[in-house]
């Protein structure tokens, strides 16, 4: 087995938003919208793993193949997507952290055509309780559904 081979599962590392590689002023980045791992084994390459199926035992923990299938016995999809950017730092800004933002947090539209307020007036101002827990001004609050998980 070589080198290459050989480090694979153990060079795997979580990545949340995005994985770069310098070269000078020159940085190469792939933004991912959800945590994967991934590695860079050999200068000049990138590797995500979208999902991890393997055909049998790797000896490497569980004595178990790895491989999740749907109810139609088809190994699972991942929806993933990506932004790549190359850019030279000396001569522009890093567009990431917008591009994150974006993913992350897609922009929102509520449409009220009754022409009533959408915010109750009781409730669009920060409680008594917030305010002694010590928060103030603006208040970001982002929500999950629990079967989005």
């Amino acid at each position: 087995m070589d080198d290459y081979n050989s480090n694979v599962t153990g060079n795997f590392y979580p990545i949340q938003s995005a994985f770069s590689m310098y070269d000078g002023d020159l940085v190469f980045t792939v933004m991912n919208d959800r945590s994967q791992g991934a590695t860079s084994l050999k200068p000049g390459v990138i590797e995500f793993m979208q999902h991890r199926r393997i055909p049998g035992c790797d000896n490497k923990g569980m004595p178990e193949t790895y491989d999740e299938k749907d109810s139609n016995g088809i190994g699972i999809r991942v929806p993933a997507s990506y932004q790549v950017q190359l850019f030279d730092q000396s001569k522009r800004a890093n567009m990431q952290r917008q591009v994150q933002l974006r993913t992350d947090m897609p922009a929102q539209y509520f449409f009220n055509f009754e022409g009533q307020p959408t915010v109750n007036p009781e409730f669009a101002t920060i409680s008594t309780t917030v305010k002694q827990a010590g928060v103030f001004g603006n208040v970001k609050l982002v929500t999950t559904p629990i079967a989005a998980n």
